[in-house]
């Protein structure tokens, strides 16, 4: 069997195609790149295709661009809900507009929403998934999802206001036990906004 991973990452409100900037040998060059209305025909196209897709989202999905930031996120919902996601995970500008403009965001979105090292403070509840299994083609794939570890330290305050957030390896050890283990997982994706650096990290989670 199979299976296609699909990630898109750090789309940063730029809800239409555009040209992108690479280093290239021997001069730099530009891609046309993005576009949520071309990523999609990409992923339903593809899923005609294939049918074994898994499709995630990086984070940093609601800020960035004049519409994102004027309407606190909401205007890439209409999007969203039509975007074939099976999970994301939150990045660290998704935070921007407080936490409680990130849960209800989270909340109009169809697909579940990853981040099992922020926490909220105790008695308030956990609008994030640490885990979650996707059945596909008799494969069962376990995900988890690792936000940036240092939003409360390196953003402003309102950002991470009524959550903590860790890079504590033992609870990813667990996480990951857990789908092994108890939920049975024949294969593990980890969705991480942490950056290359922590992902290198905390790579060695045997």
């Amino acid at each position: 069997m199979e299976l296609v991973l699909i990630q898109q990452n750090d789309t940063h409100g730029c809800l239409n195609a555009h040209p992108e900037f690479f280093w290239g040998d021997p001069r730099p060059f530009y891609i046309h790149c993005g576009g949520f209305s071309r990523i999609f025909r990409y992923v339903i196209r593809l899923k005609q295709q294939h049918p074994h897709v898994l499709f995630v989202d990086g984070g940093d999905l609601f800020h960035g661009t004049g519409p994102l930031v004027l309407s606190k996120g909401e205007a890439v919902l209409p999007l969203l809900r039509q975007m074939p996601l099976d999970a994301w995970v939150r990045g660290n500008w998704d935070f921007a507009y407080g936490t409680q403009q990130l849960f209800s965001l989270i909340s109009q979105v169809p697909a579940p929403a990853l981040a099992m090292n922020a926490k909220p403070i105790s008695g308030k509840v956990n609008p994030f998934h640490s885990h979650m299994i996707r059945e596909i083609g008799g494969i069962r794939v376990g995900l988890t999802g690792w936000t940036y570890p240092f939003v409360d330290q390196t953003m402003p305050p309102s950002f991470s206001e009524g959550f903590t957030f860790s890079l504590n390896i033992d609870d990813m050890r667990k996480v990951v036990h857990q789908l092994r283990e108890k939920e049975r997982a024949d294969l593990i994706v980890v969705i991480s906004h942490m950056g290359l650096p922590l992902d290198i990290k905390s790579g060695n989670l045997h």
